[in-house]
């Protein structure tokens, strides 16, 4: 578990709705072994797609990656971001101070709490 995450129950009902813009899920698909990944960020309602490449699948390299790529957004367009229990969100904090999103981590293995991502990579 990561330290001072905020569990999917926590995360607001209207984000289940789909009724606002500005609700996103990330995720970090790996390339071939060695080629490092992408970071990968879905806005729930309109299905908009942000990625970022990832020469490896460090925190400190998903983060600052994302940050740049989730600042091309309109700030009224950042809520909140949906994310898995992976290493490479432990800078979590980092990423929610840097862009104004609030992150929820999703529970270990329901992959359906992230479908729209999901479906997406």
């Amino acid at each position: 578990m990561i330290p001072g995450r905020i569990g999917i129950s926590e995360r607001p009902e209207i984000v289940d709705t789909r009724e606002r813009f500005g609700n996103w899920e990330g995720d970090t698909p790996e390339g071939a072994k060695g080629t490092g990944g992408i970071a990968s960020h879905v806005e729930r309602k309109s299905r908009y797609l942000v990625v970022a490449k990832l020469p490896d699948k460090t925190s400190n390299t998903m983060t600052t990656q994302s940050i740049k790529a989730v600042l091309c957004i309109l700030k009224t367009m950042r809520k909140t971001l949906t994310v898995d229990n992976g290493r490479e969100f432990s800078r979590f904090k980092q990423l929610e101070e840097n862009t104004g999103l609030t992150i929820y981590l999703a529970d270990p293995y329901p992959a359906w709490q992230r479908g729209s991502n999901k479906n997406t990579n």
